[in-house]
């Protein structure tokens, strides 16, 4: 759209009564689609009509405006557009004095988007004195180094991907990050150590939570349950609380919520346990869920964007250098424009994504983990490893991502496995623990079991056919 169309527009929205050139300013700023550039144009030429006494554009177009306030709807249509084109002729008039600033807006466009140009090409380029003012400033104890996922940090400014076949622990690994920085207690040391300077950095990092699968509520329900199943185990009171004992975690949490913030029916009565169990929940929001809450964390539920756009520009809203930004999961997110959608094959769109999130990364200096969805499919070597799951709809998932961490189940155990590292340990493989009712999800130091591929003795006989290992 040119600015005489713009303006042809914003004319036929003014009131009929009182017209100003606030009004043009007002309109212009509240349709938002016409460049800075011409905006300014624009001001400039109502401010010439304020101060100057021969021609009074004002006038004109009011007059206009109100001759026509009783005339019928056909009328008033024509009124409007008769008042546009007046409107337009009133400022050409002061164009043709003051020169045409339809043509200046231009120039100045054309000028502008030159030195945009330099100051990207300028940009590609990095001096000495650049690289190593940057390296110098560096800290490598501020990195975010998760306890989850031992060894493996993730710098500012980078994405990383936490992959899982559907119902594989993804979101679970996500929440389970937040509980870690939620209850991380401030160090107090007044002569820290560079472990203490980690501790101090992650007691106070924000997280900023995008989920486009699970909602607000659910989110904070699972982050509930996992920190209350920290919180027993490190009292050493899972007797007292008989967590293990609930059968349906929900259900328990809900009449816990139904005591504490509602109202509950006089027939209700609740045991020893239970009422233990209410305390419990209650200890945990007031002591870290409410003073977090819109603060220090913030969760977006996301679906029924229509384009990844509007994902970043909450990233670059509100995530700073060393957020914890939490987006789950990569594969159902939108498009970075909705006119992509059937013209473009899905792993086009992945990788645009992707690239979108990693320039929001590296402007927020803030630290991007993005779960994403592996094919339902286990490829597996005759050794029982991993030989490597696939990530479902798009390969570029790996390749753009500064770390990768695939999550697997084997029988009844649950690890990970560092796939790869820009800064860590590759090919690292643990066993979490893992409680599934309550969401927990920890560290150990136990290596996965794989079973040991069978072989056969002179004899005949197979070996090691129901025998495990540990891998290496």
């Amino acid at each position: 759209m040119n600015l005489r169309e713009a303006l042809k527009r914003y004319f036929e929205q003014l009131p009929k009564e009182g017209f100003t050139p606030q009004d043009v300013r007002d309109a212009v700023a509240a349709a938002g689609d016409i460049s800075p550039f011409r905006s300014a144009f624009l001001d400039v030429i109502l401010t010439h009509a304020e101060i100057r006494g021969g021609i009074n554009p004002e006038k004109e177009l009011a007059e206009l405006f109100t001759a026509q306030t009783k005339a019928q709807t056909e009328k008033e249509e024509t009124a409007k557009k008769e008042a546009a084109v007046a409107g337009l002729a009133a400022i050409a008039k002061i164009a043709q004095e003051e020169g045409d600033p339809f043509e200046q807006a231009a120039e100045i466009e054309r000028q502008a988007a030159a030195l945009q140009t330099r100051k990207k090409e300028k940009n590609l380029f990095l001096t000495l004195d650049q690289y190593l003012g940057n390296r110098a400033k560096r800290e490598y104890w501020n990195e975010y180094t998760p306890d989850l996922f031992k060894g493996v940090s993730f710098p500012d400014g980078t994405i990383s991907v936490i992959g899982a076949s559907p119902g594989g622990g993804k979101s679970a690994a996500l929440v389970n990050l937040c509980r870690e920085l939620l209850t991380t207690k401030p160090a107090n040391n007044p002569h820290p150590g560079p472990m203490e300077l980690a501790q101090d950095r992650n007691a106070q990092r924000k997280i900023l939570f995008i989920s486009a699968e699970m909602t607000s509520e659910d989110i904070a329900d699972r982050l509930i349950h996992s920190i209350a199943w920290q919180k027993a185990k490190e009292a050493k009171k899972k007797d007292t609380y008989k967590l293990e004992t609930v059968e349906h975690t929900n259900k328990d949490y809900w009449n816990a919520l139904k005591v504490l913030y509602g109202h509950t029916p006089d027939y209700w009565t609740f045991t020893k346990e239970e009422k233990e169990r209410h305390e419990l929940y209650r200890s945990i929001i007031e002591e870290y869920i409410r003073p977090a809450w819109g603060t220090r964390i913030e969760i977006a539920y996301t679906r029924g964007l229509r384009t990844f756009d509007e994902i970043a520009g909450i990233i670059k809203a509100k995530a700073e250098p060393g957020t914890l930004v939490l987006m789950d999961y990569l594969q159902l997110f939108p498009p970075m424009r909705q006119d992509t959608v059937g013209n473009m094959p899905r792993y086009l769109i992945i990788r645009g994504v992707m690239e979108s999130a990693i320039l929001a990364a590296e402007q927020t200096k803030s630290v991007i983990l993005c779960a994403a969805q592996l094919g339902r499919e286990e490829r597996r070597g005759d050794n029982g490893k991993d030989e490597t799951q696939g990530w479902r709809e798009s390969g570029d998932i790996e390749q753009s991502a500064w770390n990768a961490i695939k999550l697997f189940k084997n029988d009844d155990q649950l690890f990970y496995k560092v796939v790869k590292a820009r800064s860590g340990n590759a090919n690292d493989s643990r066993v979490l623990e893992w409680i599934p009712g309550y969401q927990y999800m920890a560290w150990t130091p136990e290596k996965p079991q794989t079973k040991k591929k069978p072989s056969k003795n002179s004899s005949g006989f197979q070996k090691g056919q129901q025998g495990y290992t540990i891998e290496d």
